[in-house]
């Protein structure tokens, strides 16, 4: 459990929403979703007012960090003579040889647990599709998600968990769609200009990365949230800077 987990933890026994908190903190609820999802995390003056909202210390917040390098320390050498070699001839490879040297120790992971869980041989990985996941997409417009500006990680993902259609996948952060989406969820996405009334998207909203349920009346649309405590977004005409980037077709 992370410095993230730890606020949500806080929060949530002190039964406050992601609103409340973020109105005690001066912040915006899709910032206290970004630190309790560890995509981003607090300044300075920010992390004093929320260890004095919640009542705890920053030991609280940071126990499983501390306790993780400790650990960490304590196996540092705890490696046979074959890892040793691995390691020392990963450290002569170049950054093209290191990319992917990690993405086959990715595949590799994913096919041994899905072996397991599945009770497959261990041989066959085919069923395994890689997947573009942004976390952290840049606030510089709508081709954040397509381009260079987005921050994502290409992972694999057993090929019947990825809707037919889907482009790439995006973590949501924060609890306004829930339960259609929970908290941390991977939204998997397929890129549109144009949604249907009552379809989840991702939109682009002043510059900030959303996710939202759709709806258009007369020239006004109006992005709402299937959990109750929060309000809608309402976008009329030219007064914000709005664009849809895809339709949800599911989530895992």
């Amino acid at each position: 459990m992370g410095v993230g987990k730890r606020i949500r933890e806080a929060r949530i026994a002190l039964g406050m929403t992601q609103r409340e908190l973020a109105g005690r903190i001066g912040v915006s609820p899709g910032a206290v979703g970004n630190y309790e999802a560890e995509t981003n995390h607090p300044k300075e003056p920010v992390m004093y007012a929320l260890l004095n909202v919640l009542g705890v210390d920053a030991n609280y917040l940071f126990q499983d960090a501390m306790k993780a390098a400790q650990e960490d320390g304590n196996r540092r050498f705890d490696v046979s003579f074959d890892e040793r070699m691995h390691i020392e001839k990963y450290r002569r490879l170049d950054d093209r040889g290191r990319e992917s040297v990690g993405l086959l120790l990715e595949q590799e992971r994913l096919r041994v647990i899905s072996a397991k869980e599945d009770d497959e041989p261990a041989g066959d990985c085919s069923a395994l599709t890689w997947m573009d996941i942004y976390t952290c997409p840049a606030v510089a417009g709508i081709l954040a998600f397509a381009g260079p500006g987005g921050k994502f990680e290409r992972l694999a993902f057993p090929e019947a968990e990825i809707p037919k259609g889907a482009d790439f996948g995006v973590r949501v952060s924060g609890d306004s769609m829930e339960p259609t989406i929970p908290d941390g969820a991977i939204a998997w996405v397929k890129q549109s200009y144009a949604l249907s009334s009552g379809q989840i998207g991702i939109f682009m909203v002043d510059g900030e990365p959303i996710c939202k349920r759709y709806y258009l009346y007369g020239d006004e649309t109006c992005l709402e949230s299937d959990n109750s405590d929060y309000g809608p977004i309402r976008v009329r005409g030219g007064e914000r800077n709005f664009g849809i980037v895809g339709r949800v077709l599911g989530c895992r």
